[in-house]
């Protein structure tokens, strides 16, 4: 913007007009963040934000938790995403069903199946599907399910067996098969 002053007949410029910065308002807001961002901002000042645990300004960096917005010569800077979930990598073991690595995100779960022969708890009612989550710090937590074993028989104390596996017993001279 511009003004012009002129030469009046009393020898003196017409007033100034005063070139104040331009003003910008409140801060903008943004979801899952903190910072102090109260009061009015003007041209030239900036707006600093940290995200919340489990969110960042780059999903697949954590630790991407800072950013910050500038008050322009025309508005709040809008190209700033602000924060976004962290993203997770889930990678399968042997005890679930096998499938490609996938990403999930924080605040989000996935159900996993066991694969065959193994439940959440070893058991052979046990739950056969468990959940993966994504940490605040972008690690994926999922637990690996166990192997069905069947109590211990009463012939053998002590001894479990897992599923499919085979046990051969000895009748004693003396006793019979009942």
């Amino acid at each position: 913007e511009s003004f012009g002053r002129t030469c009046m007949e009393n020898g003196q410029y017409s007033p100034a007009i005063a070139c104040e910065p331009r003003l910008c308002g409140t801060a903008p807001l943004f979801p899952m963040t903190t910072g102090a961002h109260e009061g009015i901002f003007f041209f030239g000042q900036s707006v600093e934000y940290h995200c919340a645990a489990g969110y960042s300004t780059d999903a697949a960096i954590p630790s991407a938790s800072d950013f910050t917005v500038e008050c322009l010569a025309d508005g709040w800077d809008t190209a700033v995403v602000g924060c976004v979930p962290v993203t997770c990598e889930v990678v399968h073991d042997d005890t679930h069903t096998p499938v490609a690595p996938y990403t999930i995100d924080f605040g989000s779960i996935n159900i996993v199946t066991c694969a065959d022969g193994y439940t959440s708890d070893g058991t052979g009612g046990g739950a056969t599907h468990l959940f993966s989550e994504c940490s605040p710090s972008g690690v994926a937590q999922l637990a690996s399910c166990r192997p069905v074993t069947c109590p211990a028989a009463t012939l053998m104390t002590g001894l479990h067996s897992a599923v499919q596996e085979h046990r051969d017993y000895t009748i004693e001279i003396g006793r019979a098969h009942v």
